[in-house]
């Protein structure tokens, strides 16, 4: 027996309170099958990805953030990427650093001294160079200062021993 009270299959035709209840049923029906399933976490790729969608799709201000880091990779390959005071000081506050600081410029006093440094240890390294390769001005220098250094302390116990 059917829980209609007019029956389709009688040959009557259906009554309205059986139609809304099959339209009831079927919405029903396509609520279930539409309902979201449980969200699950994202993982590191897809939120990458759906970060990236949204700057895409943000306002002018997301959109002009794109731009820069744009601007700044291209800077970056040509060598020459200028930071403001305002990224500085975001860069001292961040707890991790990401962003590496540029370094000072070297004051007048410091260049001098590097200057002088690296004049020290060009003379020096030429130097070992004449003394490897055999030059013979070189080596009558160095040998001249061997034996002035050997007479000065011939000297010097000679007078010791007296």
């Amino acid at each position: 027996m059917s829980l209609y009270r007019n029956d389709v299959s009688k040959g009557n035709k259906p009554s309205l309170k059986s139609k809304c209840e099959k339209k009831s049923k079927d919405i029903v029906q396509k609520r279930k099958a539409t309902k979201k399933k449980s969200k699950k976490p994202l993982t590191k790729k897809e939120k990458r990805h759906k970060s990236h969608e949204e700057v895409g799709k943000g306002g002018k201000s997301t959109q002009k953030s794109g731009e820069k880091e744009v601007l700044n990779e291209s800077l970056q390959r040509k060598g020459r990427l200028q930071v403001r005071m305002k990224d500085l000081r975001k860069l001292l506050r961040s707890p991790k650093r990401k962003g590496k600081l540029l370094p000072k410029p070297p004051t007048k006093l410091e260049k001098k001294e590097l200057t002088e440094k690296a004049e020290k240890e060009r003379r020096r390294s030429q130097r070992r160079r004449q003394l490897l390769s055999g030059d013979h001005r070189g080596l009558r220098a160095l040998s001249k200062l061997q034996c002035k250094k050997t007479i000065s302390e011939v000297e010097i116990s000679d007078n010791s021993n007296v």
